[in-house]
């Protein structure tokens, strides 16, 4: 809007310059005496008017011209910033979506592990229940690391009854990581 009454200022301003003679000083300023079409005679003032005329036409149509280009400018801003708002809307219902998608996933793997820690706990207590000899067959049967995992949480006194029937391999392992760790403190 600024740049449109400035333009309209001096759009009127040129064309009382000219009106008033600033035409007759520019004609006269040019290569060839001041005629500005060949063989035009400047010297008459109906020439000057109608060159005045001439020349605020063009001045006007250039005007419009940069209104038209201003105006779409506006418009396409416009749509422009639409746009970004739709996509920063998007986004962040995009990350909201995605917080939530990972909040359940955490919450998914928690319960996951705590069923399994129940599960381990369970089986904990039904081979500390066992007698000696049939716990330390079935733990000879499981992965090493589990059955480590399983001496490291008995007490002594149970451990001390399984050792009798458990792998020695196993029981010598389990021994030597307990001292290593310990003489690491």
């Amino acid at each position: 809007m600024k740049k449109l009454v400035i333009t309209v200022l001096v759009a009127g301003a040129v064309a009382i310059w000219l009106i008033s003679g600033g035409a007759t000083v520019l004609h006269s300023a040019m290569p060839g005496g001041g005629s500005a079409v060949k063989g035009a005679d400047t010297g008459k003032p109906e020439v000057q008017q109608r060159n005045v005329a001439e020349e605020l036409m063009g001045i006007e149509k250039r005007r419009q011209q940069l209104m038209e280009k201003e105006a779409a400018l506006a418009a396409k801003e416009q749509e422009l910033n639409r746009i970004s708002s739709g996509l920063d809307a998007r986004l962040k219902a995009l990350n909201a979506a995605q917080k939530t998608f990972e909040d359940a996933l955490n919450e998914k793997k928690k319960r996951e592990a705590e069923l399994a820690n129940a599960k381990y706990m369970k089986m904990f207590k039904l081979l500390k229940a066992m007698r000696p000899e049939e716990a330390a067959k079935i733990m000879d049967k499981l992965e090493e690391p589990i059955a480590i995992g399983l001496l490291e949480k008995y007490d002594q006194k149970t451990v001390l009854k399984l050792a009798k029937f458990i792998s020695q391999q196993r029981l010598l392992k389990w021994i030597k990581e307990n001292l290593q760790a310990g003489a690491k403190r």
